[in-house]
């Protein structure tokens, strides 16, 4: 089973200068873990100390936002993440 993800451009140099992955998982969990096993180098921008997603980012999987994010959450083969940063202000 294969997923696409996405990020933005801004952080290619943490991947080889790479946006789009093809990754194996069932979840969007296991999505990421597979992403951060190929491109080490992606934890210290998109994980905290603990390995979870920052806030500061938001996924959406086949244009739908799934907020509130729940790594459980199923993917299916060929479906679409795209790893999105949240820009917030006042």
């Amino acid at each position: 089973m294969s997923v696409k993800l996405e990020i933005p451009s801004i952080f290619r140099r943490y991947t080889d200068e790479k946006t789009t992955f093809e990754l194996p998982g069932n979840t969007i969990g296991e999505v990421l873990e597979n992403f951060k096993k190929r491109y080490p180098r992606v934890k210290k921008v998109f994980f905290d100390k603990e390995g979870k997603l920052l806030h500061s980012f938001d996924i959406y999987i086949n244009g739908q936002s799934i907020y509130p994010l729940k790594m459980e959450h199923p993917v299916k083969d060929g479906d679409k993440l795209d790893l999105v940063m949240i820009i917030s202000g006042g």
